[in-house]
């Protein structure tokens, strides 16, 4: 029979999707490169006294660079805190600076949504929220919020020890709430469809919880 023109045999059409795979890899890998490469200049940039460690003043600078956008102090501190994991203490290496901006992005990626979730439960306009409005922000996933949750969750998710959350730690305390969450409830019956709280049904659909990895 004489084939069909315009079409590719079973082998050509493996071999023109392993060119196709193929070269989405190397495009990962070029903008993979791209973006170290841009990194790598931004902190070299601030490094403006050439110690190869970045002070909380010049990571400032430096995530300006980056986004367009300086970070407030509490969002510098909580950047900071989150990515200062090797010495000297209170400096970033290269490798922190990366975190540090992964940090950074995951906050802002999220930003509007967050925000208007911490306006809603920031009732008094402190720009942070207490015990009590940190409990009504955590019935967002489930009703029963006991006073050990409460102090589980802020323990955990205040980066910054002042005591309340942030709105750059909002996501980290919803993220360690849905994963207590999970927790007290997997020796439990499976929780039926009707009486998941919404957040969490939309979470397991989604596959992954309300935080953001920060590290």
């Amino acid at each position: 029979r004489r084939r069909r023109r315009g079409r590719l045999s079973p082998g050509a059409m493996v071999i023109v999707q392993q060119k196709i795979r193929e070269a989405k890899k190397n495009a990962k890998q070029r903008a993979a490169e791209k973006e170290k490469e841009k990194l790598n200049a931004i902190f070299k940039a601030a490094d403006t006294d050439g110690t190869g460690d970045l002070s909380s003043e010049q990571v400032s600078a430096a995530i300006k660079e980056y986004s367009g956008k300086e970070p407030t102090e509490q969002e510098l501190k909580f950047v900071m805190k989150v990515s200062d994991t090797k010495p000297p203490e209170g400096k970033l290496g290269v490798a922190e600076f990366a975190d540090a901006l992964l940090s950074w992005q995951c906050y802002q990626d999220d930003l509007e949504g967050l925000m208007a979730d911490f306006d809603e439960f920031d009732t008094d306009k402190s720009g942070s929220l207490d015990k009590e409005q940190l409990r009504q922000a955590l019935k967002r996933v489930s009703d029963e919020v006991t006073d050990k949750d409460v102090e589980f969750v802020l323990e955990k998710a205040d980066i910054i020890g002042d005591g309340v959350i942030n709105p750059i730690e909002m996501k980290l305390a919803y993220t360690l709430w849905f994963q207590r969450w999970v927790v007290m409830h997997a020796s439990e019956e499976p929780v039926s469809s009707a009486a998941a709280p919404a957040e969490v049904k939309e979470e397991k659909r989604q596959g992954k919880s309300r935080g953001c990895t920060l590290q």
